[in-house]
């Protein structure tokens, strides 16, 4: 999957060729196939594909526009010093270019406290008005070598509020001491993608925000991308029965504990996607014993529309004694287990509804999976244990991609032993994954 691009400088004017559009097309492409190709490439090849002749720029250009991200980079006046009246103003007038190039997708963000690089609105009255974004990421930072205005904060929130209508993706990152912007009196019908990130800490009155825009301004939001912390605190204020129905992924990451996943279970709406990243378990959680049930009552909730499954949960304080159990998944296509040495006492139910547990069944627990990564952090095999079959004989068609990770301080000779024997075992489960499957043992750095 390609990564986001973002455009912060070069050339993006249209490039032409004197001959004619369609004579000597490289390598025979025909005109028609060309946006199609770009579709496979980065931006910078994208880029590339424009300077080639005419044809190529006509069939290139959409493709980039569709693609691309323009960065602004908001100025402080403190920087003027740095660069003369000339060549501010040719910054200037060169950020408003790119932004008439491809006005849907932009990053706003503060700069490096003594870049020299950024380009500076000579008057904010003159800042071109930016409307009508599909998409929109703030990056605004506080500290040592970065300092945020509050005209930096305004216009962001500004040019946010003023793309209520078309506004299909936002990202908000923002630092201890900037507040999430007020979004009341305004509905964004369209939004459909939110990620929200604090890096050091969220305020009272962030939260109170958070909570108002998620329950009244964003009606029609699919996916959630925040800490679990801060959804753990939004709860308490009895609005998570009130999220969305359209909500259908959630991905939390950073501290959490019992109380946060028992949380979960007000939101109303059934997922089809749910990642836990990078969650780091608190060490003075007094219900820990409760954990494991908690877990199997939010799992059983979405099971029946759950597609994707990622549970990458780390423990402060490890506890190996907890029975987790797994319901039956009829629609899980994709399951990633990072850790898997976590879930020691792990069982699966054997049949749908029938409340009975044992070793993995996959046509009865995980009928139309097609992925499955599981990976550990000792260098043991036998944490994967619980995701083979009982019966040596069994096979699962329906998966096509394996991996198994495999992370510890050491490996013997016996290690390698172990590891070419479930490669094999892989192999007899997986057939369809054959041109995929992976164990890969890495030695964790002193």
């Amino acid at each position: 999957m390609l990564k986001e691009d973002v455009c912060e400088g070069g050339n993006l004017a249209t490039c032409y060729d004197d001959g004619d559009a369609t004579a000597n097309l490289p390598c025979g492409v025909i005109p028609d196939v060309i946006p199609h190709l770009c579709k496979f490439l980065g931006i910078e090849d994208i880029k590339v594909c424009r300077l080639v002749c005419k044809s190529w720029n006509y069939g290139a250009t959409p493709v980039l526009r569709a693609r691309a991200v323009i960065q602004i980079t908001l100025y402080s006046k403190i920087y003027e010093n740095f660069a003369s009246r000339q060549e501010v103003e040719g910054r200037w007038v060169e950020m408003c270019e790119r932004l008439k190039f491809c006005p849907i997708k932009i990053r706003l963000c503060n700069p490096y406290r003594y870049s020299i690089t950024s380009i500076p609105p000579i008057d904010l009255e003159t800042f071109p008005p930016v409307k009508k974004l599909k998409y929109i990421r703030t990056d605004l930072r506080n500290g040592k070598d970065w300092q945020t205005e509050q005209w930096q904060t305004d216009l962001c929130h500004k040019i946010i509020l003023d793309s209520s209508t078309t506004l299909e993706k936002l990202w908000f990152i923002w630092d201890s001491d900037e507040d999430f912007p007020s979004f009341g009196g305004y509905t964004f019908a369209k939004l459909k993608k939110l990620r929200i990130f604090d890096r050091q800490g969220c305020r009272n009155q962030s939260r109170e925000r958070i909570g108002q825009a998620l329950t009244e301004a964003f009606p029609g939001l699919e996916s959630l991308h925040m800490k679990g912390k801060n959804l753990y605190e939004i709860s308490k204020m009895n609005i998570l029965p009130k999220f969305p129905l359209s909500l259908t992924s959630l991905w939390l990451t950073g501290y959490f504990n019992t109380n946060g996943m028992e949380c979960l279970l007000q939101i109303p709406a059934p997922l089809k996607k749910l990642v836990f990243h990078l969650i780091s378990l608190e060490g003075n959680d007094d219900r820990v014993d409760e954990l494991d049930t908690i877990f199997y009552k939010l799992l059983h909730k979405h099971s029946p529309s759950l597609e994707k499954l990622s549970v990458d949960i780390r423990w402060t304080l490890f506890r190996a004694d907890l029975e987790w159990k797994v319901p039956t998944f009829p629609a899980l296509k994709s399951l990633k287990i990072l850790g898997s040495d976590l879930f020691e006492n792990l069982e699966f139910e054997v049949g749908p509804g029938s409340g009975n547990f044992g070793r993995i069944d996959y046509k009865a627990c995980f009928p139309v999976l097609e992925k499955l990564h599981v990976s550990n952090r000792l260098d043991d095999f036998s944490s994967v244990a619980a995701f083979l079959p009982e019966d040596r004989s069994a096979v699962v068609e329906s998966v096509k991609d394996v991996n198994l990770n495999f992370l510890g301080d050491r490996f013997t000779n016996v290690d390698i032993l172990a590891q070419t024997e479930l490669y094999t075992r892989l192999l007899d489960i997986f057939p369809n994954a054959r041109d995929s499957i992976g164990i890969l043992s890495r030695k964790l750095e002193n």
